[in-house]
């Protein structure tokens, strides 16, 4: 029989009433969505991916043609079941704190949680947001008004201090979110805004909070929207928001991520408190700004991508410098009432206006030699003719006191980047970063003197070649599980064609977001050696051929340099190499390069770092990924068991993914996560010759500034979780021997239905996508289909059953367009 006839047979044969509907209302209810417009949908049915595609090529049946009515006359009655359920952002086992949302709201606002609830076994969801995560996840802005200060950061921190900074208290929002920016007017009236990732949403959405009480309760504007959904302009449509000023109650203006449905603009204004927004437009296409400073709705600064950098004039943005075949950027902008200010960005670049941005020049004293080559400024704060500039490293604290005509470089004792600073009154600036640090100085920036977390650093620096395809069991076992704080860095980042820009920002936010989730305490990538095509993973001389051309041929001095200033830096105990697949040649390059790299992080006679103040770092251990070709004394495998978070690391990889995945993504491919990740020993400072656990005799370094306390889970939960896991193994192992040759029959069919029954919803839903990547491999269209059928069925609230029915309703689509 056709292949084709018989997928059809099946879906008419095995596809009740209510799973048809459910499979096209989920699907038809995602193509509409609004960032996938009419042109994008049909594109979209003329591809159908995996064992489907270009392989439909017989009549659909009538049987098949009055399901389809039936499926249709029952969307309208479901419509509104899916919608919902995809707004609450429903997911199996998830362990997502939602509830609180509602409560909130019934009782004057949404309230800040201290930390929460200990998720139950087997969930497929991420590092739980306990306090000690809370306590140390990076800040990302700061905003003061006399005495009282707020920060907030990743996992939707928010912290609160009532004496200028010196005390904090650590809330978090009820929700799982990043909030990038702050701003208050009074002491009680202020907004936080962020981004909220979503799966299949390519800039997440957008997160706006209001507050009249100081921040004790908190209304969510986005969400208000989002349940009114009448206004195409309404703030539930705006992407994810990287800054936001409010210059009263009405008027806003919000930097956001690349909004894909409205020609990628990243610049809007409110009128009306933040209900609504409307693109600024600009005089030259869509420039991709990711910040600025502003003074009102008409008159700004804003900075971009590829140094990319522009001003804001009645109510228009004025492209001043266009984006550049770079990754170098400009980062932050700060200008006074008189007009006078400085924008700063990668590789130290400083430029200075006296006209609020209408004209910029370098400043009249040039920097301190080879500063550009450790230095890249994330942030500025100024008073007077006083400039505080800091960044990566946050160490490294650049400082003018008359207006760029002389320089000097304060040493601060933080680990990692400094992410924002302003200043307070009386000669006061306050910094906050890495590991949830924050840092003051009372002296005009001469002095700094940490006030939270002081000492925290990391235990384990992950280098990875390109994030989306790194394996994260390692990461899932040491840092979510056991604690260990890590940073993960990109020392090569792709650089993209001029119309890819904007789809490099929301695939870097994504990255950034499901790392965050697992747990890594900071993410970094470097602009300075910028790979340029996939095929140059597999030519090492390529890639160092590029990178001397962008270097005027000092990379081979300068990429161990890089990386020895992110050693001190960040101060790991272990440097962990990960390659994104087996022949990847910038892995090897780091290889060589790491333990150059380690040599002058060690060493205090080396004049470029300690010369500006990093202090010597000495690294234990250095792993690097092995080919899945060889044998490896330090494995990791996705049906490892995770103890004190009592899942394993596939579930908690499956929480990340979700979050990596683009619209694009509509099945999961067996590659995204690696199954099983070895790892080979390049350098012990102890000199063993073998170790089968990567914290093996560093036991004594591991302390509280390196790693978060953990809560060990009752004997009596591991005895449960050991169980449930030896049924999930066999029954595993049975489906993958009984799956070897089976195709749709009647029998296969009806056996889905057991599939996973006596497991947890996480575990049993991991089984079926697993059997529908074991159908693909082994091009059983019909299998694949059936799978899809059942995980629609049985979970129709997730993100899985949605990319499931999509690719069912595209058969029907290419199968009924094509023939009737």
């Amino acid at each position: 029989m056709n292949w084709s006839v018989g997928a059809a047979l099946l879906i008419v044969r095995f596809l009740s009433g209510l799973l048809i509907s459910t499979a096209v209302c989920c699907a038809q209810f995602k193509l509409s969505e609004p960032t996938i417009d009419t042109e994008a949908e049909s594109t979209a049915t003329e591809k159908v991916s995996g064992p489907l595609e270009g392989r439909v090529e017989t009549k659909a049946s009538a049987a098949d043609e009055a399901d389809a009515v039936e499926a249709s006359d029952l969307i309208d009655a479901t419509q509104q079941r899916v919608r919902a359920a995809r707004g609450a952002g429903s997911q199996v086992d998830r362990g997502v704190v939602r509830a609180a949302d509602t409560t909130a709201e019934q009782s004057g606002g949404i309230h800040l949680l201290d930390s929460e609830e200990p998720r139950g076994l087997l969930t497929a969801g991420g590092a739980p947001r306990t306090r000690e995560i809370l306590l140390d996840a990076t800040l990302r802005d700061v905003a003061c008004v006399g005495p009282r200060c707020w920060c907030v950061g990743d996992r939707g921190v928010i912290c609160r201090s009532a004496d200028g900074g010196e005390t904090w208290e650590t809330s978090c929002l009820p929700f799982e979110c990043r909030l990038t920016s702050v701003c208050f007017l009074t002491n009680r009236i202020g907004w936080v805004a962020g981004i909220e990732s979503q799966p299949g949403r390519e800039s997440g959405r957008a997160v706006l909070l209001a507050t009249r009480d100081g921040g004790q309760t908190w209304r969510n504007i986005a969400e208000e929207s989002r349940k009114d959904g009448a206004s195409v302009d309404g703030v539930h449509r705006l992407p994810g928001i990287q800054q936001i000023q409010f210059f009263g109650l009405e008027e806003a203006i919000a930097v956001t991520l690349p909004d894909t449905a409205r020609d990628n603009s990243t610049l809007f204004r409110s009128g009306d408190g933040g209900q609504s927004w409307t693109p600024i437009l600009s005089d030259q296409g869509v420039p991709l700004w990711t910040g600025g400073w502003f003074s009102s709705l008409g008159q700004g600064v804003v900075v971009g991508t590829h140094q990319s950098l522009g001003t804001v004039v009645s109510g228009e943005s004025v492209v001043l410098q266009e984006p550049r075949a770079t990754l170098r950027s400009f980062r932050s902008a700060v200008i006074d009432g008189e007009g006078r200010g400085w924008v700063a960005g990668d590789g130290a670049t400083l430029l200075q206006t006296a006209d609020f941005g209408v004209s910029w020049a370098a400043p009249e004293q040039e920097l301190p030699s080879g500063l550009a080559d450790v230095l890249d400024v994330r942030c500025l704060a100024q008073r007077g003719d006083v400039m505080i500039a800091s960044g990566d490293p946050g160490a490294m604290v650049l400082r003018t006191e008359d207006a760029g005509k002389s320089w000097q470089i304060v040493e601060a004792d933080v680990r990692g980047q400094i992410h924002r600073i302003r200043a307070l009154p009386d000669r006061g600036f306050l910094a906050i970063g890495s590991f949830g640090q924050i840092i003051k100085s009372d002296d005009d920036g001469l002095s700094w003197r940490v006030v939270r977390n002081a000492g925290y650093h990391c235990g384990i620096l992950s280098l990875v070649t390109q994030l989306e395809q790194s394996p994260w069991a390692l990461t899932s076992a040491l840092t979510t599980d056991r604690g260990i704080r890590s940073v993960v860095l990109q020392p090569s980042v792709r650089l993209r064609e001029p119309q890819d820009y904007a789809a490099g920002i929301c695939q870097g936010e994504r990255a950034l977001s499901a790392l965050t989730l697992l747990g890594v305490s900071d993410v970094a990538g470097d602009w300075m050696f910028p790979g340029l095509l996939e095929t140059q993973h597999r030519s090492g001389s390529s890639l160092m051929e590029e990178w001397d051309r962008r270097t005027d041929g000092r990379a081979s001095e300068l990429v161990p340099l890089r990386l020895a200033r992110s050693i001190r830096s960040y101060r790991p105990q272990i440097v962990v190499i990960e390659r994104c697949h087996d022949v990847d040649a910038m892995a090897e390059l780091l290889r060589s390069a790491v333990m150059r790299g380690i040599e002058m992080a060690g060493d205090v006679n080396e004049p470029r770092l300690s010369g500006f103040g990093l202090p010597v770092w000495q690294v234990q251990r250095v792993l690097s990924r092995a080919p899945s070709d060889l044998q490896s004394t330090v494995v990791f495998r996705d049906t490892d068991v995770l103890p004190v978070m009592g899942t394993t690391c596939g579930l908690v990889c499956d929480a990340a993914g979700e979050v990596l995945m683009s619209t694009q993504d509509v099945t999961r491919e067996a590659s995204a996560h690696r199954r099983t990740a070895g790892y080979e020993l390049e350098m012990d400072l102890e000199e063993r010759s073998a170790i089968t656990n990567p914290l093996e005799g560093l036991e004594s370094l591991l302390t509280e500034k390196v790693r978060r306390r953990r809560i060990a889970r009752p004997r009596a939960e591991l005895e449960e979780l050991r169980q449930v896991l030896l049924r999930t193994r066999n029954e595993a192992g049975a489906l993958q021997g009984h799956g070897a040759g089976l195709q749709a029959t009647e029998a296969f069919v009806a056996e889905l239905e057991d599939v996973g029954k006596t497991l947890p919803d996480a575990l049993a839903l991991r089984q079926l996508r697993e059997l529908a990547e074991l159908s693909q491999e082994r091009n059983n269209p019909e299998g694949y289909l059936a799978v899809l059928q059942e995980i629609v069925r049985r979970f129709p609230d997730t993100e899985d059953a949605w990319r499931a029915a999509e690719s069912l309703l595209l058969f029907y689509r290419i199968h009924w367009n094509i023939y009737i």
